[in-house]
């Protein structure tokens, strides 16, 4: 059936076609006996893997490009200086 029906779509485009014979049937259709089966289980444990696995490597690489001073002690350890005093941080 599908078969016809390509045929049937190439006639109709030889019909508006004014130039050579460009279109051709390389395989024929075949129908699959084998039902597919519904894997919808396993997908959703390997995208919830992949989802953790991406996660904790992007976590790990925004963490390890992190070059920010974040306590007293890291100032003192990076630059050798003591600290004289902070700001607090203040949400409005």
């Amino acid at each position: 059936m599908l078969n016809k029906h390509l045929e049937n779509i190439i006639g109709e485009v030889k019909k508006f076609n004014n130039e050579e014979e460009n279109i051709q049937i390389i395989d024929t259709a075949r129908v699959v006996k084998k039902k597919v089966e519904n894997k919808t289980l396993i997908n959703i444990i390997i995208a919830f893997v992949l989802g953790i696995m991406i996660s904790l490597g992007l976590i790990f690489v925004l963490e390890y490009i992190d070059n920010t001073v974040k306590t007293e002690k890291e100032i003192e350890d990076v630059l050798g200086l003591q600290v004289l005093g902070i700001i607090p941080h203040h949400n409005e």
